[in-house]
């Protein structure tokens, strides 16, 4: 996984599981850490700050304290490149 800060948009995520790859805000919806401190297991990305989880897929709060999902993007590979759409 790996985020990326990008002008006039929230932290986003970029994760790649068994080849395909997803998109997160980078930011837990519990508390203000970076998800990208944490660790990737599987599709559940676990948060630094309280070991709640999200599943990269999804977005869907996998493990409390975590409640609210994170918002996902559409990602689409194009000539070997990644591309995000965000909104």
């Amino acid at each position: 996984m790996r985020g990326f800060v990008l002008p006039n948009y929230p932290p986003i995520a970029l994760y790649n599981v068994e080849g395909e790859f997803y998109c997160t805000d980078d930011t837990c919806t519990h508390g203000a850490a970076l998800l990208t401190d944490g660790e990737l297991d599987g599709q559940d990305v676990i948060c630094p700050f309280h070991d709640g989880s999200f599943n990269v897929c999804s977005g869907k709060a996998s493990s409390s304290p975590c409640i609210i999902p994170l918002k996902t993007h559409r990602i689409e590979v194009v000539g070997g490149k990644v591309m995000v759409e965000l909104k």
